[in-house]
């Protein structure tokens, strides 16, 4: 676990207990009549495959009533961007779609400093799921699959979220208290502001 996620997950246990969640599956979605959003968004975004990947094994910071999901700059770029014009995000409660739709057109360059290398760009199971990758650094044509795969699984959690009753709040970096970033309040070691932002946002959540 990254170092400013571990960090997160220290502050998040200190304030609610622990939990545990079970991973995405079709039959919970289709009970939900959810799974059409599912395939329409996975093909939207260019996936190869029959049957739609749903093998997300974790999440970031699992506690009893709800999910953190710690989004760091390899969250935001054109295919994340893609996933929040899903109509599921019509009254979304569970982060800021607005601010979340700007991060990607904003700040784009620094998931493409981040993310044009290695794992980050592709992989196997990606390239598998999205077909062949551009050259790394290349967003044209087929672009990065990874970014593509990533984009999708945080969609995946976000409408799985709905049709489990599990609430998912997503933190980002680019996120602002106080004046400052989250990323900045992380890499401080800002306990006290770090612990009113997230009661905060429990609280508008009525979690």
């Amino acid at each position: 676990m990254p170092k400013k996620e571990n960090y997160l997950e220290k502050i998040c246990l200190q304030l609610y207990q622990g939990g545990k969640h079970g991973k995405p599956n079709a039959m919970v979605l289709q009970n939900a009549g959810l799974y059409g959003a599912i395939t329409d968004m996975y093909k939207a975004l260019g996936g190869k495959l029959n049957e739609v990947p749903l093998n997300i094994d974790t999440y970031d910071i699992e506690l009893k009533d709800f999910i953190v999901e710690f989004d760091e700059e390899n969250h935001f770029n054109r295919y994340r961007l893609k996933t929040l014009d899903s109509p599921i995000y019509k009254d979304w409660k569970y982060f800021n779609v607005k601010d979340y739709q700007r991060y990607c057109k904003d700040y784009e360059n620094k998931c493409l400093d981040h993310g044009k290398y290695g794992n980050y760009w592709n992989s196997d199971s990606s390239d598998n799921q999205y077909g062949e990758s551009s050259p790394q650094g290349v967003l044209d044509g087929n672009g990065p699959s990874r970014w593509k795969q990533r984009a999708f699984y945080d969609f995946v959690r976000d409408v799985y979220s709905v049709a489990a009753n599990i609430p998912i709040m997503r933190i980002s970096i680019y996120d602002i208290y106080h004046g400052q970033t989250i990323l900045n309040l992380l890499e401080q070691k800002q306990d006290e502001e770090l612990i009113q932002y997230i009661k905060i946002r429990v609280n508008d959540l009525n979690i």
